[in-house]
């Protein structure tokens, strides 16, 4: 039997489920050379209701531990022959018989010079690395394996020896429900305030600790009709102690937490914002990036070699070691309406360099039904 499983397994919250959901959205599944489809999935009523909607075979793989062991030990074991697509993760731990497409964002696990785990204690760091070695091993292991930018692909090949044949790029492009004018909830808003959106969960890589020290810089300059906006989950542990520093700096008015936002209404909160601002260490790619661009927001972003290559001239960039320079930035966006205006066209052009949605799924599709066909 030919048979496809698309893999949404590892995807849980962020920006990994956006572009799952993007994915189910925008998939015309007569276009895949299969008999039989699945899509294999957590217990997410979002995604639930896609699948129904457009009439796929879905599994459901329930949100517990030993349920999601069950799944990567034994799942596979009697689907010989079938094709497993990893929209993004890692591909099960035993499928060895099938023919198995990876989607790769795991940046970290080629920067090795990059300490992405360096605010840990010594014993978690460690256990880090090892889960980084599975990752790494399980990645390259898979038939052909596909990254989110060119920068990671080159790595990949010349830096990590993977095939140049089975290594691909799509690029990402912004979910089909980023669109303006949708489904508008009043967030209330400063309307006063130049509103900074940094829309992502509460991790130390991407670095919301140092908000704090931003803002005081910031005020100190004479700044006072800004704000940042978070999405930080109150029950992580990071986002506790985020969200303690900024009550102990008495910054409350200026660094607001809006908790995590569902995604359909991720559109709404960022037309809502005048700019947003990504400070991670290390990303793969954001979805930040293609959103700010597509509601033509002005994007703050992380001075480095891996936001430069995705970003080009259409950010706003960020040296977060140099606090006297990254307010000077803030500050001129913030000023400067031509400035922000240019920004924005920027914005708007690198976009056009990127795929839309359904031509995205349309490379996946391509890849598939290519690789598929030629068997194990």
């Amino acid at each position: 039997m030919n048979s496809l499983y698309i893999n949404l397994v590892p995807i849980v919250v962020g920006g990994g489920l956006q572009n799952a959901i993007n994915f189910l959205l925008n998939l015309d599944s007569s276009k895949l050379n299969f008999n039989t489809i699945t899509v294999v999935i957590r217990d997410n009523n979002l995604l639930v209701d896609i699948c129904n909607e457009k009439q796929f075979d879905y599994i459901v793989i329930k949100n517990t531990f030993f349920a999601r062991l069950k799944y990567e030990l034994f799942f596979y074991i009697n689907k010989k022959n079938s094709t497993i697509f990893t929209l993004f993760g890692t591909k099960p731990i035993f499928s060895w018989s099938t023919k198995t497409i990876t989607g790769c964002a795991y940046s970290n696990l080629f920067y090795s010079k990059i300490d992405f785990w360096g605010y840990l204690p010594l014993l978690k760091k460690n256990i880090k690395k090892l889960k980084d070695l599975y990752r790494y091993g399980n990645v390259k292991s898979s038939d052909v394996v596909i990254f989110e930018t060119e920068l990671l692909t080159e790595k990949a090949i010349q830096e990590f020896s993977f095939p140049k044949k089975d290594t691909f790029t799509v690029k990402m492009a912004v979910s089909s429900i980023i669109k303006k004018g949708e489904n508008f909830i009043d967030f209330n808003l400063e309307k006063e305030y130049f509103n900074i959106l940094y829309l992502g969960s509460a991790h130390p890589n991407k670095r919301q600790h140092l908000l704090p020290e931003i803002v005081n810089s910031m005020i100190s300059r004479g700044l006072n009709n800004f704000s940042f906006l978070l999405t930080l989950d109150e029950n992580s542990n990071y986002g506790r102690e985020v969200l303690r520093l900024i009550s102990e700096m008495n910054l409350e008015k200026y660094i607001i937490n809006l908790g995590p936002v569902e995604n359909t209404k991720v559109a709404n909160l960022i037309e809502q914002c005048d700019a947003m601002i990504n400070i991670a260490k290390l990303e793969s790619f954001s979805n930040n990036f293609v959103e700010a661009w597509q509601m033509e927001k002005v994007l703050f972003v992380t001075d480095d070699e891996w936001a430069r290559d995705s970003c080009s001239s259409a950010a706003v960039y960020l040296d977060v070691n140099d606090y006297p320079s990254l307010v000077s930035s803030i500050e001129k966006v913030i000023l400067n309406k031509e400035y922000y205006k240019n920004i924005v066209e920027k914005g708007k052009k690198q976009l056009s360099s990127y795929p839309s949605s359904k031509e995205k799924i349309s490379q996946f599709i391509d890849i598939i039904n290519n690789y598929s066909s030629k068997g194990k």
